[in-house]
C-alpha cells in the first residue's frame, strides 16, 4: 500500500514513515518549520482545511 493511502486510512504519520530517510531531511531547519506553523496565517489555513473536510 502506498504511504498516502496508509495515511488516508488513519495510520499515524510517524508509523508510516518510520525508519525511512530522505537526503533532504537533514537540510530541514526545524526552528524555521515551527516558526512557520505558529503564524496566524498557517493556523487559519488549517482551520479552513478542517472546515472543508
Amino acid at each position: 500500500m502506498h504511504n498516502l493511502e496508509r495515511i488516508l486510512n488513519g495510520e499515524p504519520l510517524t508509523q508510516v514513515y518510520n525508519n525511512e530517510t530522505r537526503a533532504w531531511w537533514d537540510l530541514v531547519d526545524d526552528d524555521a518549520v515551527y516558526d512557520a506553523i505558529s503564524h496566524d496565517d498557517f493556523q487559519a489555513y488549517v482551520r479552513l482545511e478542517e472546515a472543508i473536510a
